[in-house]
This record gives structure tokens, sequence and C-alpha cells, in this order.
């Protein structure tokens, strides 16, 4: 994201920090068909980016609320499959939106059901475009001032593989879509929280992504029947992917 306009639409941002979770997508509520026979727990908790100075992260000052808490916002959260089989639920009528704003893709990060519905759209006064790929999918759209053009998108992702926004006419400008085919998600808020109810219960496996910053990590907890287990999942430097793949 450009940084001559991340100041102007970070709160805007924040406001619309979206909080997905086992059983409802990140674009709009849907019907609970979690299955009867099992059983559930919830996973509630908050990414923390710690800082360090020899090594500084040139996006914690648009993502990190708080240098003392460290509060990380906009990081999908998911659970690793696996052979387990996560709660699903019917896709029908799932929509969202993704916003041109400012120069910036609004929101910036959201993750969404597979099957959802997204319009793009664009508030500014001049063209844009969403060139929008991944493994599986890849489109094009122009769009002109208060266009709006819909999509569906059938093709899940993992998690290490979001639909990646770019615009063709304005290079700085990037978001992110992550599609998964089970309902065990999240994105981050502004104060780094999460909530996954309906989680199966045993030994599972949290994994967040900071997409914008490049950051991952992954973390086992043991979810119990009908109780909320909490997990604080810090990241710092030696998180970066981009290390770690050198």
């Amino acid at each position: 994201m450009n940084e001559a306009y991340k100041y102007l639409v970070v709160p805007t941002l924040f406001c619309v920090g979206l909080f997905a979770r086992c059983g409802t997508s990140a674009a709009q509520p849907p019907s609970d068909s979690n299955p009867s026979q099992m059983q559930t727990g919830t996973i509630e908790g908050v990414v923390i980016y710690e800082s360090d100075r020899q090594r500084p992260w040139r996006y914690r000052r648009n993502y990190v609320r708080s240098r003392s808490a460290g509060e990380l916002a906009e990081a999908a959260v998911s659970l690793v499959r696996g052979d387990q089989s996560f709660p699903q639920h019917d896709n029908s009528n799932q929509q969202t939106r993704v916003d041109q704003k400012d120069y910036n893709f609004i929101p910036e990060t959201q993750a969404i059901y597979v099957g959802t519905e997204v319009t793009f759209t664009n508030s500014d006064p001049f063209l844009h475009d969403v060139t929008a790929k991944n493994s599986s999918q890849r489109f094009s759209i122009s769009l002109r001032q208060f266009d709006k053009v819909k999509r569906v998108l059938n093709e899940p992702g993992d998690i290490d593989d979001p639909l990646a926004l770019t615009c063709a006419f304005h290079s700085a400008m990037r978001g992110w879509i992550f599609i998964f085919d089970h309902a065990c998600f999240a994105v981050t808020d502004e104060s780094g929280k999460f909530r996954l109810p309906n989680v199966p219960v045993g030994k599972q496996t949290v994994v967040v992504v900071h997409p914008a910053g490049q950051l991952k990590l992954m973390q086992e907890v043991d979810v119990k029947p009908n109780e909320i287990t909490r997990v604080e999942m810090r990241l710092s430097p030696d998180h970066l992917v981009a290390d770690k793949e050198q």
C-alpha cells in the first residue's frame, strides 16, 4: 500500500475489520450447519507483533495499534485441516464488497467462504483496475467511478495462497482475499483479536498469516468441548516468510 495514502485509510480499514468464525463467513453470517453430533469448543485469541529495534519491520506503524501492546490488525487466521472434517455451511446468498478509494483496496484484507459473491467498486474519480490472481484463478476488471462488477469466487485457496489484488494503473495498490472451503477462519480486528467458534475438540493447529508484512506463525492448541480456549500468538521478525525462504 502506498505510504503516502496509508494514513488516510487505516482508520477506515480498522473500522471494517472482519470478525469471521467457524460456522460463519467473513462476508455475511450464514446459518450454522455444524453437525449436531460433532463436539466443539471455541478458540479466542489475540495476535501480537513483538518489535525488534535491530530488525525494524516497515509495516509496524500501519498495522500495529500500540507499540507497547503490539496488537496486529489484518492478519488472516485459520485452522490447519489435515485429515479432519471441519464445519461447513451453505454458501448461498454470501456477499461481500471490495471498494477502491484513495488509491487503496478497502478492506485491504478479508476472508470469505468459497462461493461468496464479491462486488468490486470504484469510489475514486479516475479509472482503476482489479487484477486478481492466485494459483488457481486470475481475472482483470477495469472500473470507472461508481462502476460495480460482481464475481462469484468458487475456487478455494490455501492460507498461503490468497487471491492477491493489484491495480494495473496504480502499482502501489494491493489487497488480499483468503478463500476457504471450511468455516474455521478469521481476520484480526484493530485490537489483534479473533474468535473461532464451533471448532472440533482435540489438538488443533492455528496458523496466522499477515499478507502485507509476509509474516507466518503456526501454534497448537487443545480445544475442550463447550469451553473457550484462549491463545496468544506472538509474531516477530523471526516469522518473516521471505527470510525463511532464502
